[in-house]
């Protein structure tokens, strides 16, 4: 009994973080915003949308620098501009300032990816 009891452990445990790794990948809540302004930092990127049905603006960090163990958000790499004559830290891109963009969110609020939408 005790041998069955410690293995029902080990299942609900192990289902326990799959089903928390779903949930990483799993978008459960999508935004459809436009693309405002980005500020550039040595160590992350603050990214500036509207949010197209409450017409809030809000940000979103990513950090610049990949970690290993710390999950990234996929995003396009033209969001910064790539322009190479710039004087100073870049910003946003012009090219894609007002486009609209999906944000994917987890069950927790934590930003999956940032993709263009027509």
């Amino acid at each position: 009994m005790k041998k069955l009891l410690i293995i029902l452990v080990c299942f609900s445990l192990f289902g326990a973080a799959q089903a928390q790794k779903v949930n990483k990948k799993t978008p459960l809540k999508e935004v459809i915003a436009i693309y405002e302004d980005c500020t550039v930092y040595a160590g992350s990127t603050d990214y500036s949308f509207q949010d197209i049905k409450t017409k809030t603006s809000f940000s979103v960090r990513i950090l610049n620098i990949r970690e290993k163990g710390i999950f990234s958000p996929k995003i396009p790499k033209n969001l910064i501009d790539p322009s190479k004559d710039l004087e100073g830290v870049p910003g946003a891109n012009p090219a894609v300032v007002g486009k609209r963009f999906k944000l994917a969110y987890t069950a927790q609020d934590e930003l999956i990816s940032i993709t263009p939408t027509k």
